[in-house]
C-alpha cells in the first residue's frame, strides 16, 4: 500500500506536537499576529490603575488636615490671644565700685519687659548703702545694660533714684534767733530766703528729672532702713537684639565705697559737734540752776540805757533791768559815763550793781 500523499507542504508544521501552546488561528484581516484564545485580563484589574485608585484617598485626607490646620490658625488669630511670652532670668549683675549687686529677669512679649532688685553687694557695704539712700548728696541714677556674648552693649534703660533737694541743702532754725538783736534777726532772714529760692529751684529740676522716667522704689526692713531697691518698666530693645543678650552689667553714678566712708565720716562729726554742743548747754544750764541757789557775780562795761523801761544794756545778750524808779537816775549817770560795774546775784536773778569808787548800789535784775 502506497502512503498517503502530504498535502501543502509549504504550510508550518501543526501544533498537535505541543499541547500546552493554545491553538493558532488565522486573522480574517488578512494580519497574520497571534491571538490567543483565552480572554485578556481588563483594564481595571492591571497594577498601575489599582495603585492609582488607593492614593487618592490619602491625597484628600491630607488635604483635609491642611484645611483644618488653617482653619485652626485664622481662628487662633482672631480670637486676640498671643503666644505665650518669652521670659529670661539673666541673673546678677555688679557695680563694684559702689558695692551695689542686682538681679534681672526680662519679658518679651511685643516689648521688652525687665525687673529688677538692687542690694549691697555683701554685709560689708550695707552701712553705706543705708546711709548713701537716706541722705543722697546729689540727683542719683542707675543704667541697666544688655549685652552679648562678646560684651557689646544691645539695649539699655536709665532708672532714677528719687531725690529730695532739701536733704541736701544746709539746714537753718525754722525760729528766728532770740539773741543777737536786729544784725542777727535779718543775718537769719536773709538766710532763710536764700534757701527758699534754691531749694524751689531745685525741686522743678528734680521733677523735670523724673518726668516720664523710671524710678527705683525703696523696700524698708522693720526699722524703717532701706535694704533694696525695686523698678520694673520697659527696655527700649527690638526682638533681634533680645535673641543675642547673654547678660546683664550696671553703670551708676552712685557713689563710691571710698566716698561713702567719707560722707558717714562727716555726718559722724556732725553728730559728735551736736552732741557736744548739747553737753554744753546742759552744763550751762545747770551751772545757772546750781549758782542761782547761792550767787552769781561779775563786772560789765554799761553800753546802753532805755530809760522807757529802766534797762541798762551791758555786755553782749545781758541786760539788768532796774527795779525801784528811784535807782533809774542813778542808772543813767552810770550808762552816761560808760561805768564799769560789779553785779552780784542771788536767787532768782535778783542782782545788786555797785559802781567803782561809789557808795551807792542799785537793784536790779538780770536778763540774758
Amino acid at each position: 500500500m502506497s502512503e498517503p500523499e502530504q498535502e501543502n507542504t509549504d504550510q508550518p508544521a501543526s501544533n498537535s506536537s505541543h499541547p500546552d501552546r493554545p491553538e493558532q488561528v488565522a486573522s480574517t484581516s488578512g494580519y497574520h499576529g497571534e491571538f490567543f484564545t483565552e480572554t485578556p485580563p481588563p483594564v481595571s484589574q492591571k497594577t498601575p490603575a489599582r495603585s492609582s485608585k488607593q492614593s487618592l484617598p490619602l491625597v484628600w485626607i491630607g488635604a483635609a488636615l491642611l484645611v483644618s490646620l488653617l482653619g485652626a490658625l485664622v481662628a487662633f488669630h482672631h480670637s486676640g490671644e498671643t503666644p505665650a511670652p518669652d521670659s529670661q532670668d539673666l541673673g546678677d549683675g555688679v557695680f563694684k565700685p559702689a558695692g551695689l549687686r542686682g538681679h534681672m529677669q526680662v519679658r518679651w512679649d511685643g516689648k521688652l519687659h525687665y525687673q529688677v532688685q538692687i542690694q549691697p553687694i555683701d554685709a560689708t557695704t550695707e552701712p553705706g548703702f543705708t546711709y548713701v539712700l537716706s541722705n543722697p548728696p546729689r540727683p542719683l541714677e542707675l543704667t541697666i545694660h544688655l549685652v552679648d556674648s562678646s560684651g557689646f552693649n544691645l539695649c539699655q534703660k536709665d532708672i532714677l533714684i528719687p531725690w529730695d533737694p532739701a536733704r541736701s541743702l544746709p539746714d537753718i532754725s525754722a525760729e528766728p534767733p532770740t539773741r543777737g538783736g536786729k544784725a542777727a534777726l535779718m543775718r537769719w532772714q536773709q538766710e532763710s530766703a536764700m534757701r527758699q529760692a534754691q531749694l524751689t529751684s531745685l525741686e522743678v529740676q528734680e521733677q523735670a528729672r523724673e518726668r516720664g522716667q523710671d524710678l527705683f522704689q525703696p523696700q524698708l526692713d522693720p526699722d524703717g532702713n532701706i535694704t533694696a531697691l525695686n523698678a520694673q518698666g520697659e527696655v527700649p530693645c527690638s526682638k533681634q537684639a533680645f535673641k543675642h543678650v547673654d547678660f546683664w552689667e550696671i553703670s551708676s553714678n552712685f557713689p563710691t565705697l571710698e566716698e561713702q566712708k567719707a560722707l558717714m565720716s562727716r555726718q559722724q562729726q556732725k553728730i559728735d559737734e551736736i552732741a557736744k554742743r548739747t553737753r554744753q548747754q546742759a552744763r550751762q544750764k545747770f551751772t545757772k540752776r546750781f549758782a542761782s541757789a547761792f550767787y552769781v557775780q561779775g563786772d560789765e562795761h554799761i553800753t546802753g540805757y532805755d530809760p522807757s523801761n529802766g534797762t541798762l544794756i551791758t555786755g553782749p545778750g545781758t541786760t539788768f533791768v532796774v527795779t525801784h524808779p528811784s535807782d533809774r537816775t542813778l542808772a543813767a549817770q552810770w550808762a552816761a559815763s560808760s561805768a564799769l560795774i560789779h553785779y552780784k546775784c542771788g536767787q532768782q536773778a535778783t542782782c545788786v550793781l555797785t559802781h567803782s569808787g561809789s557808795t551807792s548800789a542799785i537793784y536790779a535784775k538780770m536778763n540774758e
